[in-house]
């Protein structure tokens, strides 16, 4: 085994999120403003090499199985009833989560 490499993970795990029960106006919320997101994790790896004492390289990915979720809206709706245009809610889901994504970086130490 090597003094100057190493190995790290990650295990983040998000439980099951539910919507808000009442909007701003403290109606109950219907439809689309009831979505939850289910439960999931997000697991990452990285390696780490000590070049020398004062200089270290990193690589590694996070999100390794590709996780993904897209924002489906704000949490409540919105809108106008004289013109009929409403921006539906969407619930729990009014994030993102990327996919996987590499990086590296190089760090110095004093």
């Amino acid at each position: 085994m090597r003094d100057d490499l190493s190995l790290q993970s990650t295990f983040t795990w998000y439980g099951r999120q539910k919507p808000k029960r009442f909007n701003y106006k403290g109606e109950a919320v219907s439809g689309s403003e009831l979505n939850e997101v289910s439960p999931y994790s997000i697991v990452g790896l990285s390696a780490t090499w000590d070049v020398n004492k004062n200089l270290s390289l990193t690589s590694g990915v996070d999100n390794l199985f590709d996780i993904r979720h897209y924002r489906a809206g704000n949490a409540q709706t919105t809108g106008n009833s004289t013109t009929g245009a409403y921006l539906y809610g969407a619930g729990a889901e009014t994030y993102n989560e990327s996919g996987r994504t590499f990086y590296v970086s190089v760090n110095t130490h004093f």
